[in-house]
């Protein structure tokens, strides 16, 4: 791989990090495939710092883009989003208060629509464990 990759210390929300990358680097970091997860692994197995269970890395498109309320399931529409290859990735989204969840609609991409096999969808509002403890 050759670019030139920084492991930041810092603990921030994935909007906040991908504005300090962008400030003070060039971006977050895009995945591209087996090879560079490997690497990556490595530079985060032997961090200077205590890091915790995830990393954001880049993605394809905004975040806020998968649930704009658009459900254009064409890509190039701008109205999906997308993680870069990557192990376990995931989302977190929070809510700006609290609200009675009656129903979630996951709508797929036009396009490689295996990538939502084995989705979860977890809701509740505690940290523990990186919020896998919440009800499924």
């Amino acid at each position: 791989m050759e670019r030139n990759i920084t492991l930041v210390g810092k603990r921030l929300c994935w909007s906040d990090a991908l504005l300090y990358c962008r400030d003070f680097h060039w971006d977050l970091l895009s995945i591209r495939g087996p090879e560079e997860q490997e690497i990556i692994d490595e530079m985060v197995s032997s961090a200077p710092f205590s890091l915790t269970s995830h990393l954001w890395v880049g993605l394809r498109s905004l975040a806020e883009n998968a649930i704009d309320g658009n459900s254009d399931p064409d890509y190039d529409h701008g109205s999906c989003s997308a993680t870069d290859v990557q192990h376990k990735p995931w989302w977190r989204l929070q809510l700006p208060g609290v609200y009675r969840v009656l129903e979630i609609e996951v709508k797929n991409r036009n396009l490689y629509k295996d990538r939502l096999n084995g989705v979860e969808i977890l809701i509740g509002n505690s940290m523990v464990n990186s919020g896998n403890d919440n009800p499924r």
